[in-house]
């Protein structure tokens, strides 16, 4: 009897087991519960082990419509994998390019609109470590460009940021060590290329790009060399164009590294002007003279072997900016030059009739419409 009584206990008990206790597959616990807070431009750091397949989860909140950078280093063995998902940690968007080992990395998402959202970081079976930070900036790492201010670069790729003030186009230009390609790219806010193409007085030693009509706003300056570069910017088609004012001399010099000068000239009215240049060979050399839009207006022809020239534009000018351009065609060349105001001719019967130790007696035939004259030693 008391094995009767025995035998019917198990039985129930087995019975309440499938009837009433039956078991459920426990679910696992949301990853999301547990992810880790993170800032705007706050920088956390974590690793991976080489037991299997893992993921990290990371917090952030988005009060307004926009993409995010998440940028960091991985120190890994191998590479990492970024992911973005929604409050509900449903997907939104991924990086496209795997993530290498030992390196830098910036990833930009897809615009999303204001919530919580989740930055997945994911690695199989690898020792990793690896830091994470977001930014609501294209760029997060780079550095503040003003205009007209010469930036020395390393060689690789540079990042720079700049301010634009007002509408128009902007040059981009700079000197380097060699024939070596200097790559520019200009990018808005939202990563969309600007429009931008080599412009005039391009050298072995230097480089000049010119970008198409920019609103005002941020844009990035994307530079990349395999050499050591300069970069500047500014509005002129020509801002390393050297000042030269009527009547005042300067002197230059065209070589293989250098294979244009140019020069700004500013006119306060309409006029017709002439310049004059002296050089110390026979070389060949040529004169363009431009607007302020980079426009050719005019140009010398024919070419002259002679050490001593003069050459005028067939069109007035009228008020505002122009550019000379010189440059050379074959041998190198010193030159100077200067420019007058077309009218009086050039003196060249010039004599000396007397000198003492303190004086000399010089003479020449009066041109046309002169109403003074400058002597230069």
């Amino acid at each position: 009897m008391g094995n009767k009584k025995i035998w019917l206990l198990f039985v129930s008990l087995i019975i309440s087991f499938f009837v009433v206790g039956k078991p459920v597959k426990a679910e696992g616990s949301n990853p999301l519960d547990s992810a880790i807070p993170l800032s705007l431009n706050q920088t956390m750091k974590g690793s991976f082990d080489k037991t299997a397949l893992s993921y990290h989860y990371y917090r952030i909140e988005l009060s307004e419509k926009t993409g995010i950078t998440v940028y960091g280093n991985n120190t890994g063995e191998r590479g990492i994998s970024l992911e973005l998902q929604d409050a509900n940690g449903k997907y939104v968007s991924h990086q496209s390019q795997a993530i290498s080992a030992n390196t830098d990395y910036k990833w930009r998402t897809k615009e999303v609109d204001p919530g919580i959202y989740y930055i997945v970081v994911s690695s199989s079976y690898a020792k990793i470590d690896y830091d994470i930070s977001y930014s609501l900036e294209l760029y997060p790492v780079c550095t503040e460009l003003p205009q007209g201010t010469k930036k020395e670069c390393v060689a690789g790729d540079n990042v720079f940021k700049i301010n634009i003030l007002s509408s128009g186009e902007i040059t981009i230009y700079g000197d380097k060590n060699s024939d070596k390609k200097v790559d520019i790219k200009v990018v808005d806010t939202k990563g969309n290329s600007i429009s931008c193409s080599s412009a005039n007085s391009v050298s072995a030693n230097k480089y000049k790009y010119r970008t198409k009509q920019l609103n005002p706003g941020i844009y990035y300056i994307v530079s990349s060399s395999g050499q050591n570069y300069t970069i500047n910017y500014g509005n002129e088609i020509f801002p390393e164009a050297i000042a030269l004012d009527r009547g005042n001399t300067l002197s230059g010099s065209l070589n293989t590294s250098n294979s244009m000068d140019v020069y700004k000239i500013n006119l306060t009215e309409k006029q017709s002007i002439t310049y004059f240049v002296n050089k110390d060979n026979s070389s060949y050399i040529s004169l363009y003279l431009y607007d302020s839009e980079g426009n050719r207006i005019d140009n010398m022809n024919p070419l002259t072997e002679e050490l001593s020239f003069k050459w005028s534009p067939e069109k007035e000018l009228s008020t505002g900016t122009y550019y000379l351009g010189v440059s050379k065609h074959t041998d190198a060349v010193n030159y100077n030059i200067f420019w007058q105001v077309k009218g009086p001719s050039m003196i060249d019967d010039l004599t000396m009739t007397k000198a003492t130790k303190k004086t000399i007696t010089l003479g020449w035939t009066a041109p046309d419409k002169a109403s003074k004259y400058k002597i230069f030693k």
